[in-house]
């Protein structure tokens, strides 16, 4: 039986790498001085490898955040709302189970904003029959530095 659920899950994850992304970072885009620019993204990572949210940004869905992958948007000065949450219209296997992440983002002119998502599970408990695993997801603000490592490891998504 445990030789079964390696194979499948081995399947499972392994054609996520067929799911289409766009070009492989290549560095920082260059934006107007009159805008600040903003870079959602997530790194390569096997925890909720399958599953992905989407990005809202004033409530208007802009892209799917597929696991490896980054989005790009110049945004105008001012406050803005962005939420990472579940898409409705996602297929079931790519169910992010996680709540919502809101964040009100304070832009300013020429300067950029590199939000970092990393989803977690753990498991909270087994019995003879039954595992129970949690989910979890965090947002962060990550430094400029940091992020264009990070980034090169990541592809571009393309808006919706």
């Amino acid at each position: 039986m445990k030789i079964l659920l390696f194979i499948i899950l081995s399947i499972l994850t392994s054609s996520c790498s067929s799911i289409p992304k766009g070009e492989k970072f290549s560095g920082l885009q260059a934006i107007s001085k009159n805008n600040g620019s903003l870079y959602v993204y997530r790194p390569d990572k096997f925890a909720m490898k399958l599953a992905y949210p989407s990005i809202y940004i004033e409530g208007v869905p802009v892209a799917d955040l597929l696991n490896g992958s980054y989005y790009f948007s110049e945004l105008s000065p001012g406050t803005h709302s962005i939420i990472i949450k579940k898409n409705p219209e996602s297929p079931k296997f790519t169910d992010w189970s996680m709540g919502p992440i809101e964040i009100n983002l304070q832009v300013e002119s020429g300067k950029e904003y590199f939000i970092k998502i990393v989803p977690f599970v753990g498991a909270c408990g087994a019995s003879y029959n039954t595992i129970c695993i949690s989910t979890s997801s965090q947002a962060y603000l990550v430094e400029k530095a940091i992020a264009e490592t990070e980034l090169l490891e990541t592809t571009k998504l393309k808006a919706k």
